[in-house]
């Protein structure tokens, strides 16, 4: 199991979400987002990846970010339609699959979010560069 709290609660959460086997709920997502259902399976299909790995960096060198980055895509935007498929394959129960798949999907988005920013390599040399930045630019426009 993940020991990174956030790394934990995200598989918690895909675990609640339908398999590969139900192509009704996928092909929902994929046509919310433009895309095919070959393209959604093939980017979700690196949830394998990291289920076993307790950290974020899986093999071959992909990070978590890489899966993140692609629920970000399919489950975020606070999109109505997503909102509707996710409620409706998950709680299916009236005028609250809604407002209950809207908070899973922004759980979702938010936690992925979260692993994006803490696992992204970073340049910290980029960091460095802004101590000189007023004082290059004055020179570059003189």
């Amino acid at each position: 199991m993940p020991q990174d709290a956030d790394h934990a609660h995200l598989y918690r959460l895909l675990a609640m979400l339908p398999g590969p086997e139900n192509r009704l709920f996928w092909q929902g997502i994929a046509n919310c987002n433009d895309a095919s259902l070959q393209y959604v399976y093939e980017k979700m299909g690196h949830i394998a990846r990291f289920r076993s790995s307790v950290t974020p960096d899986g093999p071959g060198g992909y990070s978590i970010s890489y899966l993140c980055k692609y629920l970000m895509i399919f489950f975020g935007g606070n999109r109505d339609s997503v909102n509707e498929e996710v409620g409706r394959e998950l709680f299916a129960t009236g005028a609250e699959k809604s407002y209950m798949g809207s908070s899973f999907t922004q759980d979702l988005v938010d936690t992925a979010w979260r692993l994006v920013v803490r696992h992204r390599s970073t340049d910290d040399n980029k960091l460095r560069e802004w101590r000189n930045a007023q004082r290059n630019l004055l020179q570059a426009e003189s």
